[in-house]
C-alpha cells in the first residue's frame, strides 16, 4: 500500500534515513515497501539491503519533480531489473539533456510502471496499460464527488506519501523546502511542501480511510505484486577490466606511467624510477590496475571538455597517479607514503578524490 516514499536522499525534502524508513515499516508489519526518492537512487542498495534483512519485499521507484522539486510530476515503478536501468535512463536523460528538454521519454519505458497524480480530475486520460493515477488521502471527497467508474476505476491506485517519521518532524521538512527553494517559508508554494500526515499510517487504517473508493486497494496490490527487484548488493561492482584482459591492462598501465614519468620528473631521476617500479608491481599483483586506468580515462574526459578538477586525498600519495596526470601532487618531492594509498593488505580498490 505504500507507493510513494521518501528518505533523506530526497535531498532537502525527506527526513528519515533509509534505515528509519525501514524500521518504521517493519514495526507496522509492512510486507511491501517502495523507496520513491526524488530525481535520485542513491539510496536503492542500502535500502533494498535492508528490507532484505527485515523479511520485507523492495519495490524501487523514482518520483519526477521539476528541479527545485516544487511539484510531482510523476512516479516510475520499475517492474523489474530492466525497469530499474530504463527510469535510471530517464532520470540521467532529463539531467543531460535538461529538465523540460530530453531524448529519452518515458514511452520508451517498457517495463516501468507509471503513476500520474490526480489535479481534479484534469489527468484522466491514460491510454497506456503502464499508467495509473494516484489517489491520496486529500483526494478522496474529490474522487467520491465525481462518480469514477469503469476504466478508471481501474486505475486508480493509493499515493499516501511517507515523508516524515511523525507529525513533529513536518517542521523539519518545511524548514528544508525552504532552504532547497532559497524562499521565506511564507513565500514557499503548497505544491512544493508535503503535508503533516505523510508519515506511516497503520495498513488496515489506509485501507478503511480508502474503502468507499472500490478496487483502489486490490489496484494496489496488485500493482506492488507485478514487480519484482532482484539486484545483487554484494561483492565488488567495479568493471573488472579496462580493454578486455588484465595482462593488456597491465601493459597500457605501465606504458603510460612511464611515458608520464618522463613528463614528470625528466629522464634521469632513478629514484622516483624505483618508486614507480615498486608501485606498479604492486598494483599488478592486487589486480587493481583497470581501477587506474578507468579513473584515468574519467579524468581524460574532464580534462577534454574544460571541466575544473582537483584530485586530492590519499590518491595524491602515488606516483603512478601522478604520472598519468590523475593528481597533481608530487609524491617524491612531498615525500608522501605509497601504502597510506594501496598497502599488500589491501583486498577493495582504493578511493581516488575529486572536487
Amino acid at each position: 500500500m505504500y507507493l510513494n516514499c521518501h528518505t533523506y536522499y530526497s535531498f532537502r525534502y525527506g527526513t528519515l534515513s533509509p534505515k528509519e524508513l525501514v524500521e518504521e515499516a517493519y514495526r507496522l508489519e509492512v510486507e511491501t515497501l517502495a523507496l520513491t526518492d526524488i530525481n535520485n537512487t542513491s539510496a536503492v542498495f542500502d535500502f533494498i539491503g535492508l528490507c532484505r534483512e527485515k523479511g520485507i519485499k523492495a519495490i524501487v521507484e523514482i518520483e519526477f519533480r521539476s528541479e527545485r522539486k516544487e511539484e510531482l510530476e510523476y512516479i516510475g515503478i520499475a517492474q523489474n531489473n530492466d525497469g530499474f536501468r530504463e527510469l535510471n535512463e530517464l532520470l540521467s536523460s532529463r539531467q543531460e539533456q535538461g529538465w523540460d528538454m530530453f531524448k529519452k521519454k518515458k514511452e520508451d519505458c517498457e517495463n516501468v510502471f507509471f503513476i500520474y497524480p490526480f489535479k481534479d480530475g484534469k489527468q484522466l486520460y491514460l491510454p497506456r496499460e503502464n499508467e495509473f493515477l494516484g489517489i491520496s488521502l486529500k483526494d478522496i471527497s474529490k474522487v467520491l464527488a465525481m462518480h469514477l467508474k469503469g476504466v478508471f476505476a481501474k486505475k486508480m491506485v493509493v499515493l499516501h506519501p511517507v515523508s516524515i517519521k511523525n507529525r513533529k518532524d513536518f517542521a523539519t521538512h518545511k524548514l528544508l523546502r525552504s532552504i532547497d527553494l532559497n524562499k521565506l517559508l511564507s513565500m514557499v508554494l503548497e505544491t512544493a511542501i508535503g503535508r503533516p500526515d505523510e508519515y506511516f499510517v497503520p495498513v488496515d487504517k489506509l485501507k478503511d480511510a480508502f474503502s468507499l473508493i472500490p478496487g483502489i486497494a486490490q489496484n494496489t496490490e496488485s500493482l506492488l505484486e507485478a514487480c519484482e527487484i532482484t539486484l545483487d548488493i554484494k561483492g565488488n561492482k567495479n568493471r573488472k577490466t579496462y580493454i578486455g584482459n588484465s595482462y593488456d591492462d597491465r601493459r597500457l598501465l605501465e606504458k603510460l606511467a612511464y611515458e608520464g614519468l618522463e613528463y614528470r620528473y625528466g629522464k634521469d631521476d632513478k629514484a622516483a624510477r624505483e618508486r614507480l617500479c615498486k608501485e606498479l608491481y604492486l598494483i599488478g599483483k592486487l589486480g587493481f590496475a583497470s581501477y587506474f586506468l578507468i579513473t584515468w580515462d574519467i579524468i581524460g574526459y574532464a580534462t577534454n571538455r574544460d571541466i575544473v578538477h582537483v584530485g586530492r586525498g590519499s590518491g595524491a600519495n602515488s606516483i603512478v597517479a601522478y604520472c598519468m596526470k590523475i593528481t597533481d601532487v608530487d609524491p617524491m618531492g612531498l615525500d608522501l607514503c605509497f601504502e597510506r594509498f594501496i598497502n599488500p593488505e589491501r583486498t577493495s580498490p582504493p578511493d581516488f578524490d575529486f572536487s
